[in-house]
């Protein structure tokens, strides 16, 4: 699972039972992360609704979404 550019700071360790940290990566990175992890996730922040893509799941967190996206789907997504 890699998380894309967030101030991270292993928010969702303990909250998530995570066994392995995520990976930080840039946003300009997740194509080539999603083709390596092909079957990772990726999560990365919106501030609008509209900008949620589909097939991804989406949550309010601190004024903006977190979206959690299949890593196959997000090959060709760049925001």
């Amino acid at each position: 699972m890699a998380i894309a550019d967030m101030d991270y700071q292993a928010t969702f360790g303990i909250a998530g039972r995570l066994k392995v940290p995520l990976q930080e990566i840039k946003r300009k990175d997740i194509a080539a992360w999603s083709r390596h992890h092909p079957n990772g996730l990726v999560v990365t922040k919106v501030k609008n609704a509209a900008a949620i893509p589909e097939a991804a799941q989406a949550f309010r967190y601190r004024g903006r979404w977190l979206v959690l996206r299949e890593a196959r789907r997000t090959y060709q997504i760049s925001r």
